[in-house]
């Protein structure tokens, strides 16, 4: 399983436990990548990605340092899918390293996936809709079911996904996904007594932002 840890130089911190997490939810091998930090050609890079449009800014945003974060995060996780493709890659796991697995072994739900999913997430930091999960397994996303996060994904066709976002006005990419969801067929994994989570409580959500 080709699984890529997104981390940054403002979290190094959170190295010290990533192994230890990592193994409490079955992974073993997995290759770490640096964020990409915003500076001064940020702006212009997210052009090019995003299909030469400028990057989306919400009105309730007023953050300047958390809107530089967000655009890193946006720019890291493409990064990540064109590394694949170029690497002619076209499954892989992606988790961002704050996530915590609690009693769940993530290589073995791996073998449950529906076969159509071509992006299955297993962050389940926010969830909502009416067709709220009752049971164990995993649940088509959609208007009655959505979930917002990108610390643990698996994409079944990064060319398919990768294609798709950067055709796309660049914004927040958890938004972006959110997109995705009601493109293609995607589901979440739900379990009432294991989860997946970023551990927002030990770590904080930022990437370096050189001002």
């Amino acid at each position: 399983m080709n699984t890529f840890v997104l981390t940054c130089q403002a979290s190094r911190s959170r190295l010290n436990t990533l192994q230890e997490r990592l193994n409490n939810g079955g992974i073993y091998d997995y290759e770490i990548v640096n964020a990409i930090e915003y500076s001064d050609i940020t702006d212009v890079h997210l052009k090019e990605v995003g299909n030469g449009e400028d990057w989306f800014k919400c009105s309730l945003m007023k953050n300047e340092n958390k809107d530089k974060a967000r655009k890193s995060v946006y720019l890291s996780h493409l990064h990540i899918m064109s590394k694949c493709i170029h690497d002619g890659i076209n499954e892989c796991l992606i988790l961002e390293d704050d996530v915590v697995f609690n009693d769940i072994d993530i290589t073995k739900i791996l073998n449950d996936m529906p076969k159509d999913s071509v992006i299955s997430t297993f962050d389940t930091t926010w969830i909502r809709g009416s067709d709220f999960p009752n049971k164990n397994g995993y649940w088509r996303i959609g208007t009655k079911l959505q979930c917002w996060g990108a610390c643990c994904y698996y994409i079944n066709d990064v060319q398919k996904v990768f294609s798709y976002l950067t055709s796309l006005r660049p914004k927040v990419f958890d938004k972006l996904l959110i997109m995705v969801h009601r493109k293609f067929p995607c589901y979440l994994y739900f379990n009432s007594q294991k989860s997946i989570k970023q551990d927002r409580k030990s770590f904080d959500s930022t990437i370096d932002v050189k001002n």
